[in-house]
Protein backbone atom coordinates (compact mmCIF):
# COMPACT_ATOMS: atom_id res chain seq x y z
CA UNK A 1 0.00 0.00 0.00
CA UNK A 2 3.11 2.17 0.53
CA UNK A 3 3.56 2.46 -3.14
CA UNK A 4 0.08 4.25 -3.91
CA UNK A 5 1.02 7.54 -1.65
CA UNK A 6 1.91 9.62 -5.31
CA UNK A 7 3.40 12.31 -3.68
CA UNK A 8 5.44 10.02 -0.83
CA UNK A 9 8.95 11.65 -0.92
CA UNK A 10 10.90 9.92 1.77
CA UNK A 11 10.73 6.89 3.55
CA UNK A 12 11.94 6.01 6.66
CA UNK A 13 11.91 2.61 8.09
CA UNK A 14 15.21 1.43 9.72
CA UNK A 15 15.85 -0.43 12.82
CA UNK A 16 12.19 -1.96 12.62
CA UNK A 17 13.05 -5.34 12.76
CA UNK A 18 11.23 -5.71 9.90
CA UNK A 19 11.17 -9.02 7.56
CA UNK A 20 9.94 -10.60 4.56
CA UNK A 21 10.86 -8.47 1.39
CA UNK A 22 11.19 -5.12 -0.42
CA UNK A 23 8.12 -4.48 -1.65
CA UNK A 24 8.22 -3.84 -5.90
CA UNK A 25 5.52 -0.76 -6.24
CA UNK A 26 7.85 0.98 -3.57
CA UNK A 27 9.97 2.05 -7.26
CA UNK A 28 6.79 3.02 -8.76
CA UNK A 29 6.21 5.92 -6.95
CA UNK A 30 7.84 8.73 -9.29
CA UNK A 31 8.42 11.11 -6.70
CA UNK A 32 10.62 9.14 -4.07
CA UNK A 33 14.14 10.51 -3.42
CA UNK A 34 15.01 8.60 -0.35
CA UNK A 35 14.63 5.29 0.80
CA UNK A 36 15.79 4.04 4.13
CA UNK A 37 15.18 0.78 5.82
CA UNK A 38 18.60 -0.30 6.90
CA UNK A 39 19.15 -2.81 10.32
CA UNK A 40 15.93 -4.94 10.18
CA UNK A 41 15.69 -8.50 8.55
CA UNK A 42 14.63 -8.16 4.95
CA UNK A 43 15.42 -10.56 2.73
CA UNK A 44 15.26 -11.32 -0.68
CA UNK A 45 16.49 -9.01 -3.96
CA UNK A 46 16.37 -5.49 -5.13
CA UNK A 47 13.27 -5.37 -7.31
CA UNK A 48 13.79 -4.95 -10.84
CA UNK A 49 11.33 -2.11 -10.51
CA UNK A 50 14.27 -0.14 -8.68
CA UNK A 51 15.05 1.37 -12.52
CA UNK A 52 11.12 3.11 -12.11
CA UNK A 53 12.70 4.85 -9.13
CA UNK A 54 14.09 7.96 -11.51
CA UNK A 55 14.40 10.39 -9.20
CA UNK A 56 15.68 8.34 -6.25
CA UNK A 57 18.83 9.87 -4.72
CA UNK A 58 19.26 7.93 -1.63
CA UNK A 59 18.88 4.03 -0.87
CA UNK A 60 19.66 2.77 2.16
CA UNK A 61 19.41 -1.05 2.66
CA UNK A 62 22.77 -2.47 4.70
CA UNK A 63 22.80 -4.66 7.56
CA UNK A 64 20.06 -6.65 6.09
CA UNK A 65 19.74 -10.31 4.56
CA UNK A 66 19.41 -8.96 0.79
CA UNK A 67 20.51 -11.53 -1.53
CA UNK A 68 20.89 -11.36 -5.35
CA UNK A 69 22.66 -8.57 -7.21
CA UNK A 70 22.77 -4.98 -7.48
CA UNK A 71 20.85 -3.40 -10.38
CA UNK A 72 22.47 -2.14 -13.68
CA UNK A 73 20.66 1.12 -13.31
CA UNK A 74 22.35 2.03 -10.13
CA UNK A 75 25.07 2.65 -12.28
CA UNK A 76 23.19 4.23 -14.92
CA UNK A 77 20.64 6.37 -12.68
CA UNK A 78 21.52 10.20 -12.80
CA UNK A 79 19.96 11.19 -9.43
CA UNK A 80 20.97 8.76 -7.43
CA UNK A 81 23.73 10.35 -4.99
CA UNK A 82 23.79 7.34 -2.01
CA UNK A 83 23.83 3.82 -2.72
CA UNK A 84 24.20 2.29 0.87
CA UNK A 85 23.90 -2.35 1.12
CA UNK A 86 26.74 -2.86 3.28
CA UNK A 87 26.28 -5.92 5.14
CA UNK A 88 24.15 -8.33 3.17
CA UNK A 89 24.74 -11.32 1.02
CA UNK A 90 24.77 -9.68 -2.39
CA UNK A 91 26.72 -11.29 -5.00
CA UNK A 92 27.91 -10.90 -8.46
CA UNK A 93 30.08 -7.76 -9.96
CA UNK A 94 29.50 -4.34 -9.74
CA UNK A 95 27.92 -2.62 -12.92
CA UNK A 96 29.36 0.05 -14.84
CA UNK A 97 28.37 3.56 -14.61
CA UNK A 98 27.63 6.42 -16.91
CA UNK A 99 29.67 9.42 -16.98
CA UNK A 100 26.29 11.34 -16.33
CA UNK A 101 26.44 9.58 -13.12
CA UNK A 102 26.32 11.93 -9.82
CA UNK A 103 27.13 8.91 -7.34
CA UNK A 104 28.43 10.39 -4.32
CA UNK A 105 28.27 7.36 -2.11
CA UNK A 106 29.18 3.93 -2.85
CA UNK A 107 29.26 1.17 -0.05
CA UNK A 108 28.79 -2.55 -0.35
CA UNK A 109 31.22 -3.86 1.90
CA UNK A 110 30.68 -7.39 3.41
CA UNK A 111 29.04 -8.74 0.58
CA UNK A 112 29.68 -11.83 -1.67
CA UNK A 113 30.74 -9.48 -4.49
CA UNK A 114 32.74 -10.38 -7.30
CA UNK A 115 35.03 -9.45 -10.67
CA UNK A 116 36.76 -6.17 -10.85
CA UNK A 117 36.06 -2.40 -9.24
CA UNK A 118 34.57 -0.62 -12.52
CA UNK A 119 37.16 2.09 -13.83
CA UNK A 120 33.93 4.07 -14.84
CA UNK A 121 33.19 4.47 -10.66
CA UNK A 122 36.66 5.17 -9.74
CA UNK A 123 36.86 8.21 -12.18
CA UNK A 124 33.59 9.64 -11.19
CA UNK A 125 34.80 13.04 -10.34
CA UNK A 126 31.66 13.19 -7.45
CA UNK A 127 32.61 9.99 -6.08
CA UNK A 128 33.24 11.20 -2.27
CA UNK A 129 33.02 8.04 -0.41
CA UNK A 130 33.99 4.25 -1.81
CA UNK A 131 33.63 1.19 0.71
CA UNK A 132 33.81 -2.57 -0.69
CA UNK A 133 35.85 -4.32 1.82
CA UNK A 134 35.12 -8.00 2.68
CA UNK A 135 34.10 -9.49 -1.01
CA UNK A 136 35.47 -11.39 -3.14
CA UNK A 137 36.63 -8.36 -5.66
CA UNK A 138 39.42 -9.21 -7.68
CA UNK A 139 41.93 -7.18 -10.26
CA UNK A 140 44.42 -4.31 -10.46
CA UNK A 141 42.71 -1.25 -8.09
CA UNK A 142 41.88 0.96 -10.49
CA UNK A 143 42.92 5.11 -10.34
CA UNK A 144 40.70 7.74 -8.98
CA UNK A 145 39.83 10.83 -10.30
CA UNK A 146 43.17 12.87 -9.24
CA UNK A 147 42.54 16.49 -8.74
CA UNK A 148 39.31 17.10 -10.53
CA UNK A 149 38.33 14.08 -7.71
CA UNK A 150 36.50 14.49 -4.29
CA UNK A 151 37.36 11.18 -2.25
CA UNK A 152 36.61 11.12 1.27
CA UNK A 153 36.49 7.64 2.05
CA UNK A 154 38.52 4.95 0.30
CA UNK A 155 37.99 0.91 2.18
CA UNK A 156 39.20 -1.65 0.01
CA UNK A 157 40.78 -4.27 2.26
CA UNK A 158 40.24 -7.85 2.82
CA UNK A 159 39.94 -8.06 -1.16
CA UNK A 160 41.70 -10.38 -3.09
CA UNK A 161 42.62 -6.71 -4.87
CA UNK A 162 46.21 -6.30 -6.28
CA UNK A 163 47.92 -3.13 -7.36
CA UNK A 164 51.16 -0.76 -6.07
CA UNK A 165 50.08 1.67 -3.46
CA UNK A 166 53.11 3.95 -5.13
CA UNK A 167 51.02 4.40 -8.23
CA UNK A 168 47.52 4.33 -6.58
CA UNK A 169 48.14 7.35 -3.56
CA UNK A 170 49.06 10.08 -6.71
CA UNK A 171 45.59 9.35 -8.35
CA UNK A 172 43.86 9.58 -5.42
CA UNK A 173 43.03 14.00 -4.73
CA UNK A 174 44.84 14.17 -1.14
CA UNK A 175 43.14 17.32 -0.20
CA UNK A 176 39.98 15.79 1.49
CA UNK A 177 40.71 11.80 2.33
CA UNK A 178 40.00 10.62 6.01
CA UNK A 179 40.12 7.83 5.74
CA UNK A 180 42.39 5.10 3.87
CA UNK A 181 42.09 1.48 4.35
CA UNK A 182 43.81 -0.85 1.70
CA UNK A 183 44.86 -3.64 4.29
CA UNK A 184 44.20 -7.54 3.72
CA UNK A 185 45.32 -7.12 -0.47
CA UNK A 186 48.05 -7.87 -2.55
CA UNK A 187 49.37 -4.25 -2.95
CA UNK A 188 53.30 -4.47 -2.50
CA UNK A 189 55.51 -1.88 -3.02
CA UNK A 190 56.80 1.09 -0.74
CA UNK A 191 54.90 3.71 1.12
CA UNK A 192 55.40 6.76 -1.30
CA UNK A 193 56.61 10.32 0.24
CA UNK A 194 53.27 11.39 -0.95
CA UNK A 195 51.61 10.30 1.31
CA UNK A 196 52.57 13.22 3.54
CA UNK A 197 50.23 15.33 1.23
CA UNK A 198 47.33 13.27 2.87
CA UNK A 199 46.54 15.73 5.69
CA UNK A 200 42.95 15.36 6.00
CA UNK A 201 43.67 11.24 6.93
CA UNK A 202 42.06 10.46 10.50
CA UNK A 203 42.07 6.70 9.42
CA UNK A 204 45.13 4.54 7.82
CA UNK A 205 44.83 1.14 7.76
CA UNK A 206 47.11 -1.08 5.17
CA UNK A 207 47.52 -4.26 7.48
CA UNK A 208 48.86 -7.38 5.61
CA UNK A 209 49.04 -5.93 2.36
CA UNK A 210 53.14 -6.68 1.31
CA UNK A 211 54.74 -3.44 1.99
CA UNK A 212 57.84 -3.18 2.01
CA UNK A 213 60.59 -0.72 2.95
CA UNK A 214 60.59 2.37 5.09
CA UNK A 215 57.79 4.52 7.01
CA UNK A 216 58.38 7.35 5.60
CA UNK A 217 59.20 10.49 7.74
CA UNK A 218 56.48 12.43 6.03
CA UNK A 219 53.70 10.52 7.97
CA UNK A 220 54.67 13.21 10.43
CA UNK A 221 52.78 15.81 8.44
CA UNK A 222 49.33 13.57 9.04
CA UNK A 223 48.48 15.88 12.26
CA UNK A 224 44.83 15.13 12.13
CA UNK A 225 45.90 10.87 12.20
CA UNK A 226 43.83 9.42 14.99
CA UNK A 227 44.18 5.66 13.73
CA UNK A 228 47.17 4.27 12.14
CA UNK A 229 48.11 0.41 11.53
CA UNK A 230 50.58 -0.94 9.04
CA UNK A 231 50.97 -4.09 10.90
CA UNK A 232 51.87 -7.60 9.38
CA UNK A 233 53.63 -6.39 6.26
CA UNK A 234 57.79 -6.25 5.61
CA UNK A 235 58.56 -2.63 6.09
CA UNK A 236 61.86 -1.97 7.47
CA UNK A 237 64.10 0.61 8.94
CA UNK A 238 63.41 2.57 11.93
CA UNK A 239 60.45 4.13 13.51
CA UNK A 240 60.85 8.15 12.37
CA UNK A 241 60.97 10.05 15.20
CA UNK A 242 58.02 12.46 12.79
CA UNK A 243 55.71 10.16 14.81
CA UNK A 244 56.03 12.29 17.64
CA UNK A 245 53.94 15.02 15.56
CA UNK A 246 50.95 13.16 15.64
CA UNK A 247 49.38 13.99 18.79
CA UNK A 248 45.55 12.79 18.02
CA UNK A 249 47.09 9.36 17.48
CA UNK A 250 44.98 6.90 19.15
CA UNK A 251 46.19 3.33 17.78
CA UNK A 252 49.61 2.66 16.77
CA UNK A 253 49.32 -0.55 15.32
CA UNK A 254 53.21 -1.64 13.63
CA UNK A 255 53.57 -4.94 14.77
CA UNK A 256 54.57 -7.99 12.59
CA UNK A 257 57.58 -6.20 10.38
CA UNK A 258 61.00 -5.69 10.15
CA UNK A 259 61.62 -2.76 11.71
CA UNK A 260 64.80 -1.93 13.60
CA UNK A 261 66.56 0.45 16.85
CA UNK A 262 64.43 1.99 19.46
CA UNK A 263 61.39 3.64 19.96
CA UNK A 264 61.57 7.59 19.58
CA UNK A 265 61.46 9.34 22.81
CA UNK A 266 59.32 11.59 20.80
CA UNK A 267 56.74 8.64 21.17
CA UNK A 268 56.05 11.22 24.56
CA UNK A 269 54.46 14.20 22.32
CA UNK A 270 51.55 11.53 21.32
CA UNK A 271 49.09 12.04 24.29
CA UNK A 272 46.05 10.26 23.24
CA UNK A 273 47.20 6.92 22.47
CA UNK A 274 45.11 4.34 23.80
CA UNK A 275 46.45 1.04 21.74
CA UNK A 276 50.63 0.96 21.06
CA UNK A 277 51.45 -2.21 19.16
CA UNK A 278 55.01 -2.84 18.08
CA UNK A 279 55.10 -6.99 19.07
CA UNK A 280 57.09 -9.30 16.79
CA UNK A 281 59.73 -6.04 15.17
CA UNK A 282 63.50 -6.75 15.88
CA UNK A 283 62.91 -3.76 18.22
CA UNK A 284 65.85 -3.02 20.87
CA UNK A 285 66.36 -0.54 23.88
CA UNK A 286 65.51 -0.58 27.61
CA UNK A 287 61.90 -1.23 28.47
CA UNK A 288 62.12 1.39 31.21
CA UNK A 289 63.56 4.57 28.56
CA UNK A 290 60.19 4.79 26.57
CA UNK A 291 57.45 3.01 28.61
CA UNK A 292 57.45 5.68 31.46
CA UNK A 293 56.49 8.06 27.91
CA UNK A 294 53.60 6.86 27.33
CA UNK A 295 50.22 8.88 28.05
CA UNK A 296 47.81 7.30 31.04
CA UNK A 297 45.21 6.97 28.01
CA UNK A 298 46.86 3.65 27.04
CA UNK A 299 44.73 0.85 27.44
CA UNK A 300 47.14 -1.81 25.45
CA UNK A 301 50.44 -2.23 25.05
CA UNK A 302 51.72 -5.24 22.92
CA UNK A 303 55.58 -5.26 22.90
CA UNK A 304 55.93 -9.35 22.72
CA UNK A 305 58.53 -10.93 20.49
CA UNK A 306 61.23 -8.08 20.17
CA UNK A 307 64.29 -7.62 22.02
CA UNK A 308 63.78 -5.11 25.03
CA UNK A 309 65.65 -5.47 27.60
CA UNK A 310 65.90 -3.79 31.12
CA UNK A 311 63.50 -4.22 33.93
CA UNK A 312 60.04 -2.94 34.84
CA UNK A 313 61.08 0.05 36.44
CA UNK A 314 58.33 1.22 38.82
CA UNK A 315 58.02 4.58 37.71
CA UNK A 316 57.50 3.29 33.97
CA UNK A 317 54.32 2.19 35.08
CA UNK A 318 52.95 3.57 37.57
CA UNK A 319 51.58 6.45 35.05
CA UNK A 320 49.08 3.52 33.27
CA UNK A 321 45.83 3.56 35.08
CA UNK A 322 43.70 2.76 32.64
CA UNK A 323 46.03 -0.54 31.19
CA UNK A 324 44.16 -3.28 30.73
CA UNK A 325 46.40 -5.92 28.04
CA UNK A 326 50.10 -6.06 28.90
CA UNK A 327 51.71 -8.49 26.63
CA UNK A 328 55.38 -8.23 26.33
CA UNK A 329 56.23 -12.10 26.17
CA UNK A 330 59.85 -13.32 24.21
CA UNK A 331 61.54 -10.61 25.12
CA UNK A 332 65.10 -9.88 27.71
CA UNK A 333 63.70 -8.16 29.98
CA UNK A 334 65.55 -8.55 33.65
CA UNK A 335 64.96 -7.73 37.46
CA UNK A 336 61.68 -8.39 39.48
CA UNK A 337 58.44 -7.61 38.69
CA UNK A 338 57.62 -4.12 40.97
CA UNK A 339 55.42 -4.06 44.01
CA UNK A 340 54.14 -1.39 42.16
CA UNK A 341 52.57 -3.77 39.65
CA UNK A 342 49.25 -3.24 41.55
CA UNK A 343 49.14 0.33 40.00
CA UNK A 344 47.83 -1.31 36.74
CA UNK A 345 44.44 -1.88 38.72
CA UNK A 346 42.47 -2.54 35.32
CA UNK A 347 44.79 -5.35 33.70
CA UNK A 348 42.96 -7.97 32.71
CA UNK A 349 46.17 -9.49 30.89
CA UNK A 350 49.69 -9.51 32.22
CA UNK A 351 52.02 -12.01 29.54
CA UNK A 352 55.28 -11.61 30.64
CA UNK A 353 56.25 -15.29 29.35
CA UNK A 354 59.47 -16.20 28.00
CA UNK A 355 61.64 -13.46 29.77
CA UNK A 356 64.80 -13.20 32.52
CA UNK A 357 62.51 -12.12 35.10
CA UNK A 358 63.94 -13.08 38.97
CA UNK A 359 62.98 -13.17 42.09
CA UNK A 360 59.71 -13.95 44.12
CA UNK A 361 56.13 -12.87 42.66
CA UNK A 362 55.05 -9.83 44.46
CA UNK A 363 52.24 -10.11 47.38
CA UNK A 364 50.86 -6.60 45.36
CA UNK A 365 49.79 -9.41 42.55
CA UNK A 366 46.78 -10.08 44.73
CA UNK A 367 45.38 -6.34 43.95
CA UNK A 368 45.07 -6.85 40.36
CA UNK A 369 41.01 -8.68 40.81
CA UNK A 370 40.09 -7.43 37.25
CA UNK A 371 42.86 -9.71 36.16
CA UNK A 372 41.96 -12.86 33.88
CA UNK A 373 45.12 -14.23 32.00
CA UNK A 374 48.35 -14.36 34.16
CA UNK A 375 51.26 -15.76 32.22
CA UNK A 376 54.86 -16.17 33.93
CA UNK A 377 56.37 -18.89 32.68
CA UNK A 378 59.58 -19.34 31.32
CA UNK A 379 61.24 -17.27 33.73
CA UNK A 380 63.47 -17.22 36.68
CA UNK A 381 61.17 -16.01 39.45
CA UNK A 382 61.56 -18.26 42.76
CA UNK A 383 59.96 -18.91 46.04
CA UNK A 384 56.37 -19.69 46.78
CA UNK A 385 53.16 -18.37 45.31
CA UNK A 386 51.75 -15.67 47.28
CA UNK A 387 48.61 -16.06 49.29
CA UNK A 388 47.16 -12.74 47.85
CA UNK A 389 47.35 -14.83 44.55
CA UNK A 390 43.89 -16.44 45.66
CA UNK A 391 42.16 -12.84 45.63
CA UNK A 392 42.15 -12.65 41.69
CA UNK A 393 38.32 -14.44 41.51
CA UNK A 394 38.48 -13.47 37.56
CA UNK A 395 41.55 -14.97 36.70
CA UNK A 396 41.17 -17.86 34.21
CA UNK A 397 44.27 -18.60 32.53
CA UNK A 398 47.64 -19.08 34.90
CA UNK A 399 50.99 -19.97 33.78
CA UNK A 400 54.01 -20.24 35.03
CA UNK A 401 56.07 -23.07 34.31
CA UNK A 402 59.52 -23.51 34.15
CA UNK A 403 59.97 -21.05 36.66
CA UNK A 404 61.88 -21.77 40.41
CA UNK A 405 58.79 -21.30 42.84
CA UNK A 406 59.15 -23.83 45.68
CA UNK A 407 56.73 -24.47 48.49
CA UNK A 408 53.00 -25.51 47.89
CA UNK A 409 51.19 -24.27 44.70
CA UNK A 410 47.96 -24.79 46.95
CA UNK A 411 46.61 -21.51 46.87
CA UNK A 412 45.91 -22.18 43.47
CA UNK A 413 42.76 -24.20 44.16
CA UNK A 414 41.34 -20.55 45.76
CA UNK A 415 41.35 -18.94 42.39
CA UNK A 416 37.28 -20.16 41.60
CA UNK A 417 37.25 -19.40 37.78
CA UNK A 418 40.03 -20.76 37.07
CA UNK A 419 40.25 -22.79 33.47
CA UNK A 420 43.68 -23.73 32.69
CA UNK A 421 46.85 -23.57 34.68
CA UNK A 422 50.19 -24.86 33.69
CA UNK A 423 52.64 -24.94 36.63
CA UNK A 424 54.99 -27.62 35.57
CA UNK A 425 59.02 -27.73 35.75
CA UNK A 426 59.21 -25.88 39.03
CA UNK A 427 60.22 -26.88 42.28
CA UNK A 428 57.05 -27.53 44.22
CA UNK A 429 57.40 -29.89 47.47
CA UNK A 430 53.89 -30.37 48.31
CA UNK A 431 50.82 -30.87 45.44
CA UNK A 432 47.97 -33.26 47.21
CA UNK A 433 46.06 -30.56 48.13
CA UNK A 434 46.40 -28.89 44.93
CA UNK A 435 44.66 -32.79 43.65
CA UNK A 436 42.09 -32.48 46.33
CA UNK A 437 41.15 -28.43 45.79
CA UNK A 438 40.61 -29.12 42.13
CA UNK A 439 38.75 -32.95 41.53
CA UNK A 440 35.59 -30.77 41.52
CA UNK A 441 36.86 -28.14 38.74
CA UNK A 442 36.78 -31.34 35.55
CA UNK A 443 37.53 -28.34 32.67
CA UNK A 444 40.85 -27.50 34.91
CA UNK A 445 41.81 -30.92 35.59
CA UNK A 446 41.79 -31.35 31.70
CA UNK A 447 43.98 -29.17 31.28
CA UNK A 448 46.21 -29.95 33.52
CA UNK A 449 46.37 -33.29 32.50
CA UNK A 450 46.32 -32.62 28.42
CA UNK A 451 48.63 -35.02 27.08
CA UNK A 452 50.12 -31.74 24.99
CA UNK A 453 51.20 -30.24 28.26
CA UNK A 454 51.08 -32.88 30.38
CA UNK A 455 51.68 -32.55 34.50
CA UNK A 456 54.09 -33.78 36.44
CA UNK A 457 52.57 -35.04 39.49
CA UNK A 458 52.72 -38.35 42.02
CA UNK A 459 49.99 -40.81 40.95
CA UNK A 460 47.39 -39.99 43.57
CA UNK A 461 47.00 -36.90 41.84
CA UNK A 462 46.98 -37.49 38.42
CA UNK A 463 44.39 -40.48 38.92
CA UNK A 464 42.23 -38.07 40.68
CA UNK A 465 42.42 -35.15 37.68
CA UNK A 466 41.91 -38.29 35.19
CA UNK A 467 38.89 -39.20 36.85
CA UNK A 468 37.39 -35.97 37.16
CA UNK A 469 37.76 -35.75 32.90
CA UNK A 470 36.02 -38.84 32.47
CA UNK A 471 33.76 -36.57 30.07
CA UNK A 472 35.90 -37.71 26.87
CA UNK A 473 37.75 -34.25 27.26
CA UNK A 474 40.88 -35.60 28.31
CA UNK A 475 43.27 -37.34 26.88
CA UNK A 476 46.06 -38.69 29.03
CA UNK A 477 48.53 -37.59 31.81
CA UNK A 478 51.68 -38.32 32.66
CA UNK A 479 52.31 -40.74 36.00
CA UNK A 480 55.20 -40.34 37.57
CA UNK A 481 56.27 -41.93 41.48
CA UNK A 482 55.61 -40.14 44.49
Amino acid sequence: SLGTIPAMRELWLSNNDLTGYIPSNLFQVSSLALLAIEENYLNGTIPSTFSNAVNLQRFVARNNNLTGTIPKFVGQSTSLLIFSVGSNNLNGTIPSFASESNIVSFSASSNNLWGTIPLTLTRQPSLAALFLAQNNLTGPIPPFAGPQGSLQGLALQFNDLTGDIATILPSIPPNDLGILALGGTYLGGTIPTVIGNFQSLTTLSISDAMLEGPIPTEIGNLTNLGFLQLDRNELDGTIPSEIGYLTDLGVFQIASNNLRGEIPQTIEACTSLSLFSVAFNPLTGRLRDWLELLPDTLTGLFVAGASFSGNIAPRSIQNLPLLQQFVAFGNQLTGRLPNQINRLSNLVTLNLFNNRLTGALPAEIGDLTNLQVLTLGRNMFRGQLPDELANLSDLRVLVINQNNFTGSPDVIRNLVSLETAIITENHFDEVNGLCDGIASFSGLAANLCDATSPMQLPCPCCTRCCEAGESGNLLTCQIISP
